[in-house]
């Protein structure tokens, strides 16, 4: 018996896509998610999504090497076509790290991995080994992909960074809803997601206003009190918890409070 497959004449996908717009970069992302979405619909997991087993050629993407996929039931079981669950360290979701088996959830934080090196340039995680490289795909954050590289619209990184999520609970249920946001991008909407990113930024960032206008010694100067609530997850111990600060800021920093829960990204940029 023998196999006869397609023969792709193309590029591994973030080699085809450097220099394009983020528009056409986001139009043929979604290509791919579409792709990856029917394939979902089937029951089957890729498992080992990157840029290297997506080529693109002149007409389209085409998703490559699904020798380590698995079909999942209605159940949520899962059968591999492989004798053990491997992949690649750059790609590999937290829960994959730690030993489950390829999912849905894995899938989409592979896709996040992706999207993060095609509009940031580079991958969100770089590390000397190994080892070292599993630890923050385990614990830390990535930068967000507007400061490796400004230009990045925050549609699209706010997309990148819900996929990315360390809980699985907290991407995107399916890469169709993922998909969904990024074709509201592509309509000039405005793309609600928030991802909890943001938040874990945003505490540390008012943390730090805090202690500098309490250290300031205006004492009278004009302050605006006000209260805000914070999702923040602590990834070094793996936890999650509400946190309400309250504190005083001068009424011309009000932009702190106004623009960054519209626009998210700006608090981060500010000095």
């Amino acid at each position: 018996p023998f196999l006869v497959m397609e023969h792709v004449d193309g590029q591994p996908l973030d080699l085809a896509l450097a220099g394009l717009t983020f528009d056409k970069i986001a139009g043929i992302f979604l290509e791919v998610l579409n792709s990856i979405a029917e394939a979902h619909r089937h029951q089957i997991v890729h498992g080992d999504l990157k840029p290297a087993n997506i080529l693109v050629d002149s007409r389209r993407p085409v998703i490559l090497d699904f020798g380590m996929s698995i079909l999942t039931s209605d159940r949520g079981s899962a059968r591999s076509s492989s004798s053990s669950y491997t992949g690649t360290p750059d790609y590999m979701s937290p829960e994959r790290i730690q030993g489950a088996p390829p999912a849905v959830s894995s899938d989409i934080y592979a896709l996040g991995v992706i999207l993060y090196k095609l509009i940031a340039g580079e991958e969100p995680f770089k590390a000397a080994s190994i080892h070292e490289l599993i630890q923050k795909h385990l614990y830390e954050e990535p930068h967000l992909p507007s400061v490796v590289n400004p230009a990045v619209p925050d549609g699209l990184q706010r997309i990148c960074l819900k996929a990315l999520e360390k809980d699985p609970s907290d991407r995107y249920a399916t890469v169709e809803e993922m998909a969904e946001d990024l074709r509201r991008f592509l309509r000039n909407e405005v793309v609600h997601t928030r991802p909890l990113l943001y938040d874990n930024l945003l505490y540390h960032r008012s943390a730090r206003h805090v202690y500098y206008y309490k250290k300031s010694g205006y004492v009278n100067a004009k302050l605006l009190d006000t209260r805000v609530s914070y999702r923040w997850r602590d990834p070094g111990r793996k936890t999650q918890r509400e946190v309400s600060l309250t504190f005083k800021i001068f009424e011309g920093q009000k932009y702190f409070f106004g623009d960054v829960v519209i626009r998210g990204a700006k608090l981060f940029t500010e000095p």
